[in-house]
């Protein structure tokens, strides 16, 4: 089936799943895009500041259309020490642009100069992308929220203006809300993208590589894009959750602010607990969404989340009367199909949503399992995958075949060395090769599956990482957060990725902290995907010392099953 201009890109932006606005871009038009699939009906500019500005007190916006302009250049500038850098612009300083994106209100976007490597004697400094969206009330309260995206390694300016209307709208009528590039992602300078992971990727969808060859071809492409970034006088160590969280506190002085309420989702969560570990102080309260407790070694456990997800769809399914009908027998069914995909994969082709361009693919097991969880992010999808699961087993690859695209653009929206920096750093070096090959053992169908995540095999990761060039583990990285600053602590009962048990861990040391978990919802359900949601989150901002409504919660159910 063919897609529309508007469904494209869409589907483009919400191929960025884990890493900002995640699955919300699913919403009414991908919805619609699969019942037609499945056959059934659709349903003012900031002034130059310093880190020593006066504090911001009031400001008004009269939202208007923006007109897109060119992305600008970032301003001239020199990544390596000299005596006198030409084009160096200091640290803490903000510098205006031009937004590059379109905008159904007036956005405040520029650069912000900070310090690559805070600890290091030298001139390197780094642009962090920060786009201001300033609040329509005429009496805005005096604390942003700012958003932290996810990832690691999500680009978050330029692609959540798509979910204003359902997300940022919302917020900006109490507060302003700020966004920005975290270091290595998106537009902020530099970019640590690595195109030799992305071509090793693209070969291993059509070939479907073994373990060894997986080793072999992300080895070397990690490798080359080492020494690319490297020769290019980038600082791989530079780039950690401890270094970001200093970026939000320079964030916040440099646009005037002395207080902010972070708003995380997935790594965002991290990142939120990380700045309120370091900088408490700034922090108001925090909004946690799909959160990802810092002692959490998030490689251990993706077999046991993909078991978690797998036994919620087909117990789901068995539990609706409609679904039990349809699809009897749907965990059979899935086993069934495994077995013959990885016996005999099918062959087809699929389509990057945002270029457009197909490539030729290999299906196996392992690959459809993916296209499951990619498909478990978005609460509107996941009442399509029974149907994914038993059309693909009658020889109908359509829908399988569009999340395997989502699957391309989700790994065209992350900066891959930046990702490679903060979980090398934190997550890989927290855990060992022996841990991670004895947790995905715990689950013999799904180690295979679990081993994708760490290029074929963990002593795969452990090659890149030690050659990578990180910063050395840090053991706080692997302790808890303990805060009374209030935190609102969000979970969808179907996510893939950060299950709801992460959310209830955190609640014994944030201890002004509020747990909810939302029926039937995918990953990040705050974020343009559930209005009950995001509710609660806009009360929680507005008084944060008192448990906000939740009564909304009691007229959710489950996903309704197609």
């Amino acid at each position: 089936m063919g897609l529309t201009k508007n469904q494209k890109i869409i589907l483009a932006a919400f191929a960025v799943v884990d890493l900002l606005v995640v699955a919300m871009l699913g919403g009414v038009i991908v919805n619609q895009a699969l019942r037609a699939m499945a056959g059934t009906p659709p349903s003012q500019p900031l002034q130059t500041m310093m880190v020593d500005a006066e504090p911001k007190t009031d400001s008004t916006a009269t939202p208007v259309p923006q007109t897109p302009t060119p992305r600008p250049a970032a301003p001239t500038w020199t990544p390596k020490p000299s005596p006198t850098p030409p084009g160096w612009i200091p640290p803490y300083t903000y510098v205006p642009g031009d937004c590059t994106f379109e905008s159904p209100v007036t956005v405040e976007c520029g650069y912000i100069s900070v310090p690559e490597d805070r600890a290091a004697d030298t001139n390197d400094t780094i642009l962090l992308a920060v786009a201001v969206y300033r609040s329509t009330n005429a009496n805005p309260a005096a604390d942003p929220a700012i958003y932290l995206s996810g990832g690691p390694g999500g680009a978050a300016v330029e692609e959540i203006v798509q979910i204003y209307d359902d997300y940022i709208r919302p917020i900006v009528a109490e507060r302003d809300f700020i966004v920005f590039d975290q270091r290595g992602t998106g537009i902020s300078e530099p970019e640590l993208d690595c195109p030799e992971y992305t071509s090793a990727a693209r070969t291993d969808l059509e070939r479907a590589f073994s373990a060894e060859e997986q080793a072999e071809a992300f080895t070397t492409a990690m490798e080359r894009c080492r020494k690319r970034l490297v020769n290019h006088g980038v600082n791989l160590a530079a780039y950690t959750s401890a270094a970001s969280a200093a970026d939000v506190k320079d964030i916040a002085a440099v646009l005037g602010y002395t207080q902010i309420n972070l708003y995380g989702g997935s790594y965002g969560t991290r990142l939120a607990l990380t700045v309120m570990r370091d900088f408490p102080d700034l922090v108001r309260s925090a909004v946690l969404d799909s959160a990802v407790p810092v002692e959490v070694d998030t490689y251990n456990g993706y077999a046991a989340n993909a078991d978690r997800l797998l036994r919620k769809i087909f117990d789901g399914c068995a539990a609706d009367r409609s679904c039990r009908a349809n699809y009897p027998q749907l965990e059979t069914t899935y086993y069934e199909l495994i077995e013959r995909l990885n016996t005999e994969p099918a062959e087809l082709w699929v389509s990057d949503p945002d270029t457009n361009r197909r490539y030729k693919a290999t299906l196996t097991g392992v690959v459809f399992t993916q296209a499951i969880f990619v498909a478990a992010y978005a609460s509107d999808v996941i009442p399509f995958i029974p149907v994914m699961i038993y059309n693909t087993y009658h020889g109908d690859y359509r829908l399988v075949s569009l999340f395997m695209g989502l699957a391309i653009g989700m790994e065209d929206g992350v900066s891959t060395g930046m990702m490679t920096s903060v979980n090398c750093h934190e997550e890989a070096f927290a855990t060992t090769a022996e841990q991670l090959a004895q947790d995905y053992a715990a689950y013999p169908d799904l180690e295979t599956f679990a081993n994708q995540s760490v290029f074929g095999l963990p002593s795969t990761l452990y090659a890149i990482c030690n050659a990578w060039g990180v910063a050395p583990f840090d053991p706080r990285e692997d302790e808890p957060v303990v805060s009374d600053i209030p935190a609102l602590i969000l979970s969808g009962e179907y996510d893939p990725v950060t299950p709801p048990a992460y959310g209830q861990q955190l609640t014994a040391n944030l201890r002004q902290s509020y747990f909810f978990e939302f029926p039937g919802q995918g990953h990040t359900p705050s974020i343009g995907q559930s209005e009950c949601a995001l509710d609660i989150a806009i009360a929680f901002l507005r008084d944060p010392w008192q448990s906000p409504d939740a009564s909304c919660i009691s007229g959710m159910g489950g996903p309704a099953f197609e």
